[in-house]
C-alpha cells in the first residue's frame, strides 16, 4: 500500500498524519457536542445563532494575519504547542457544564475562540513544514493522500462523532478530545525529535562528502617528494631535459 510505505520512508510524516487522523475523527464528536453545549446555555435560536457565527467569525479574520508571524517562528515547535492548547480548550469545556448559564456562554466564546484558532494554526503549520521532511520527488504524492484522508474523515466524521455522543453524554466526548490530542502532542513531539535526528545525519554527511571532494587523495603521486639542486625537499617536479635542447 501507497500509505504505508510512505510511512515507512517517512516517519516524521506518519508521526503528523497520524495525529491528524486521531484528532479529526475525535473532533468531529467535539463539533457536535459543542452544538448540544450551546443549545443548553442559551435560551433562544437567535442567541445561539449569533454566538455560534461570533466565535467562529472572529478566528477567521485573525486567521488572515497568522500566517505573517508563522513564517519566523519554529512551525515544528508549534505544532506541539497547538495540540496543547486544543486539550486545554476541551478543559475549558468540561468547565462550562459547571458554571450558569447566564455567564457560561462567555466562557465558551472564549474555548470556542481558543480551539478554532489552534486548531487553523496546526493545519497551517503541517503544510508548510511538509517540504522539509518529505523529499520532492514525493511531495505531489503525499498532498494527494492528505487530501483521500481529509476527506474521508469529513464523510465518516460526523456520524462516527453522532454515535459515539448519543450513547455516551457531553463530558465523556470532552475526555475523548482531552485524550485525543494529548496524544496528537506526544505524537509532534516523536516527529520533531525524529526529523532533527535526519536533519543532523544529512549535515554529516554532507561534510564527510565535502572533505573527500576537497582532499588531495591517497594517490601514489601524492606521495612522492623530490629533491631540487639546492638538496631541498619539494614536491614539484624537476623539469625534464629535452636531449638536442640543451
Amino acid at each position: 500500500m501507497v500509505l504505508i510505505k510512505l510511512f515507512k520512508k517517512y516517519p516524521a510524516y506518519a508521526y503528523l498524519q497520524i495525529a491528524s487522523i486521531i484528532t479529526g475523527l475525535s473532533g468531529w464528536a467535539g463539533f457536535l457536542a459543542m452544538l448540544v453545549l450551546l443549545d443548553q446555555i442559551t435560551s433562544s435560536g437567535i442567541e445561539l445563532g449569533s454566538l455560534w457565527a461570533i466565535s467562529g467569525l472572529i478566528p477567521l479574520i485573525i486567521g488572515f494575519f497568522s500566517g505573517v508571524w508563522l513564517d519566523r517562528i519554529n512551525v515544528k515547535k508549534l505544532i506541539y504547542i497547538t495540540e496543547m492548547t486544543s486539550v486545554l480548550g476541551y478543559i475549558g469545556f468540561i468547565l462550562i457544564t459547571f458554571i450558569h448559564p447566564s455567564y457560561a456562554w462567555v466562557l465558551f466564546l472564549l474555548v470556542r475562540l481558543l480551539t478554532i484558532l489552534s486548531g487553523n494554526i496546526n493545519s497551517t503549520c503541517k503544510r508548510m513544514v511538509l517540504p522539509e521532511i518529505v523529499s520532492q520527488e514525493d511531495l505531489a504524492r503525499v498532498n494527494s493522500l492528505n487530501y483521500s484522508i481529509s476527506s474521508t474523515i469529513r464523510l465518516s466524521g460526523a456520524s462516527l462523532g453522532g454515535v459515539f455522543l448519543a450513547f455516551s453524554s457531553l463530558n465523556a466526548t470532552w475526555i475523548l478530545n482531552i485524550i485525543c490530542f494529548s496524544l496528537a502532542g506526544i505524537l509532534a513531539i516523536l516527529a520533531q525529535k525524529h526529523f532533527e535526528f535526519e536533519k543532523k545525519r544529512e549535515e554529516k554527511l554532507e561534510k564527510k562528502q565535502l572533505r573527500k571532494r576537497n582532499s588531495p587523495g591517497g594517490g601514489l603521486e601524492n606521495m612522492i617528494a623530490y629533491v631540487n639542486e639546492f638538496g631541498e625537499i619539494t614536491d614539484t617536479p624537476p623539469e625534464k631535459n629535452i636531449p638536442g635542447l640543451e
